[in-house]
């Protein structure tokens, strides 16, 4: 016990949290004294971490390695069962797919776009806060620290500075009693009082998880002593009387940056019980750091705040969602996503720049359209890296962007980066997304960046992108645009095979192909042996074959728990939602719901049947013959201009949503004009041809007749898509040319 006692004199900290040896110091420790430890427990422990009995030298370990494994941990808890510790994820955790760490090469290019730009424009006096004419000191945070990787960066780059500067003006700060250098065999080097200062000055961190904040902690302290020595740190131990390292409890803390104290008055203490009030862990910005808000703020916020849907996560209703929605009134949507809120917050909380990795979907998702509003109405969007469908979290299939802002300019144009690809392994360097050329760059007027979709192109494309929607009409203006219908329970309706519905006595009428998302092909669907119940035309229940309502009756509890049958929407034998009914009595183009190109088909008798996963597109009053329609919405010009339409996801998917698809402009056709009508006639039956020739593609045929086909359909894609280019005053080469610069 004397051993920890006189290690918690000499580098306190909390790393032997004792009964604290000062009044002033701010935390007191009252478990650990109490506890009774024997040497036997601790000898072997202590003995592992050091040579011959340790395979590593933590000594020779960068203080960000320590971080990167605690964090491997910081979504996990220990439990107890049966008497067994068991490891498991925490079930916020889980439900959001895990704890990342952000690499390393994302880190330094976002502290050096943010702090590094800062600091290349500063002199000591301004950075420090000290010095006549200087304000409060530079200061940085990260809202939702983890294991700290970002503020340990920011940690480095202003260590680095500091040198640097006290190097060029040596004579002043390598003597004296307020000396900040000193010269060792490796050249010069921060007195550890000097790195302390920097430390408190300038670095603060938010987590809402307890666990996290102690590895920050750690791992900034590891850094303050990062290549000293035991009679280094003795020798300048003689120059001042505090302890070796500094107690960062007010710079580091625990919360919830997102909700302050206002959740008190949102929900009074009869309201939730205490462990659901505990785990909201409430926090003030303004009383935790009052000297940085007295001067107006945070001069930079960095870091990879934590995505994931709220709804599916916290379940619809929860307290903290609910006071997510009422607190940012300006932030919140339906099913919207908690970094959000955070890019919210961070702007509220800079006065200068923010530099932040996140989920790309906030630049294209309709859900997102409040947070575009706010960000380009509160700060300046200083740049977008667009990572499309490379991906930075190995196993993740999230995609994702940084985004620069700031509080001090509105620049008129923002720059505008995206990868093309892949990011080789010896290129995931800071250093190459900041200048290779093999990235995509160019800018984007400020005026552009608005509350709708943030559909970032270079000026040809977005020229070309204009001039194809000049020669069309908003497909919403031709056609009626839906989902697919809702079952509610696919598990009792659906999952059939032809042999079950003929045992249960189904008539033809009342059973449908299933039209699942990868049947959906262009031009043709591919038909397997899933059925549906479709049961919406029969007038009442007592009209159903007999089997057919033995076998529903079996599942009728299932089926009355459906949340549309409990509100009254529908009987309890139909489907919930049985979308545009009506108009399935005549010829209709489904397409998939997720896809990486433009697969759109035509069923013409109702013999498919898509869900929840598809898009249905219903022909209204409009002389177009529907085939016409169809193959227009699978040319390789339309294609290529729904990747400036549709919300981007992983792998190359895009989202075919109604409210994406139906802004996709179709050519009307002038039936007054001869060319017109011999080109719309003429796509017409290239649309039957092809749909004949791609469904017998699929089915067993010899060699010859197969190569046979794919020439036939090679052939009718190119005429087709000569055919289309002419409709909308585009040559080939151009849509050549334009594909090529578009990934």
């Amino acid at each position: 016990m004397d051993t920890f006692i006189d290690a918690d004199r000499r580098y306190n900290s909390g790393l032997f949290h004792l009964i604290r040896q000062s009044p002033s110091d701010s935390e007191v420790d009252e478990v650990a004294p109490t506890l009774k430890i024997s040497d036997a427990v601790l000898k072997p422990i202590i003995n592992g971490l050091y040579y011959p009995d340790s395979p590593y030298e933590f000594s020779e370990m960068p203080a960000d390695v320590l971080g990167q494994v605690y964090e491997r941990f910081l979504g996990k808890v220990i439990t107890l069962k049966a008497g067994v510790a068991e490891i498991e994820m925490k079930p916020e955790v889980k439900k959001a797919g895990g704890v990342y760490y952000t690499p390393s090469y994302i880190v330094r290019y976002l502290v050096d776009a943010t702090v590094g730009a800062d600091l290349a424009a500063s002199q000591i006096t301004d950075i420090s806060g000290k010095g006549k004419s200087a304000g409060a000191p530079y200061r940085v945070v990260d809202p939702a620290c983890g294991s700290g990787s970002f503020l340990i960066e920011v940690y480095q780059t202003l260590l680095d500075w500091y040198l640097a500067q006290y190097v060029a003006a040596e004579k002043t700060y390598s003597k004296g009693k307020g000396a900040t250098i000193y010269k060792s065999d490796g050249g010069w080097r921060l007195r550890i009082a000097e790195r302390k200062r920097i430390l408190l000055d300038h670095i603060y961190g938010v987590d809402i998880d307890p666990q996290a904040v102690e590895v920050t902690k750690l791992s900034l302290l590891l850094k303050v002593l990062e290549g000293e020595n035991s009679d280094e740190i003795a020798r300048q131990m003689d120059l001042f009387t505090d302890r070796v390292l500094p107690d960062l409890g007010n710079n580091i803390q625990c919360g919830n940056s997102l909700i302050g104290e206002e959740y008190n008055s949102l929900y009074p203490a009869d309201m939730l019980d205490p462990e659901a009030r505990y785990t909201i862990n409430t926090f003030d910005w303004e009383k935790k750091f009052p000297k940085v808000f007295q001067s107006g703020g945070f001069d930079a916020v960095v870091g990879n705040p934590p995505y994931f849907s709220i709804d599916k996560t916290w379940g619809a209703g929860d307290h903290k969602a609910n006071a997510l929605k009422t607190l940012y009134p300006k932030i919140h949507a339906d099913k919207t996503d908690i970094y959000y809120y955070f890019l919210a917050k961070g702007v509220d909380i800079t006065q200068g720049s923010l530099g932040f990795i996140v989920s790309r979907a906030f630049l294209e998702a309709v859900k997102a359209e409040k947070v575009r509003s706010y960000l380009s109405a509160n700060s300046g969007v200083v740049e977008v890296f667009d990572f499309q469908n490379f991906a930075v979290f190995d196993g993740v299939g999230i995609t994702t962007a940084m985004v620069l802002l700031s509080k001090r300019e509105r620049p008129r144009k923002t720059r505008v980066v995206k990868v093309p690809g892949a990011i080789e392994p010896v290129d995931r360097t800071e250093k190459f997304l900041a200048k290779s050329e093999k990235l995509v760059r160019f800018t984007v007027p400020r005026t552009s960046l608005s509350s709708k979709p943030w559909r970032l192109s270079n000026s040809d494309i977005s020229a070309m992108y204009a001039r194809i929607d000049k020669a069309g009409h908003p497909l919403s203006r031709i056609c009626k645009l839906g989902q697919g219908m809702q079952t509610g329970l696919n598990s009792v309706f659906g999952k059939k095979d032809r042999a079950a519905v003929n045992k249960m006595g189904a008539l033809p009428e009342q059973v449908r192909h299933r039209a699942r998302n990868t049947d959906i092909q262009r031009f043709h669907i591919v038909e397997r042996d899933e059925l549906l119940l479709y049961l919406e035309g029969e007038p009442e229940f007592n009209s159903l074959p007999t089997g057919v309502k033995k076998y529903l009756r079996s599942q009728q509890s299932e089926l009355e728990k459906r949340a549309a049958f409990k509100r009254g929407n529908c009987e309890w034998w139909r489907y919930t939602w049985p979308l545009q009914r009506e108009l399935y009595d005549r010829p209709r183009i489904i397409c998939p719901y997720l896809a990486k190109e433009n697969r759109f088909a035509i069923d013409a008798d109702f013999k498919f049947l898509g869900l929840t996963d598809t898009t249905v597109i219903f022909p209204t009053d409009h002389k177009e013959d529907l085939r016409y329609i169809c193959a227009i919405l699978n040319s390789r010009l339309l294609n290529f201009r729904f990747k400036g339409i549709g919300k981007l996801k992983s792998n190359g998917i895009r989202e075919y949503f109604d409210n994406s698809v139906s802004q996709l402009p179709i050519r009307r056709i002038s039936w007054k004009d001869r060319r017109d009508v011999e080109i719309h006639d003429r796509i017409a039956a290239l649309y039957t041809s092809l749909a004949a020739a791609l469904a017998n593609l699929t089915k067993p045929t010899a060699a010859t007749v197969a190569r046979d086909l794919r020439s036939q359909i090679s052939r009718a894609e190119t005429e087709l898509n000569e055919l289309v280019c002419e409709l909308y005053g585009f040559t080939v080469a151009e849509l050549d040319d334009a594909e090529a610069a578009v990934t």
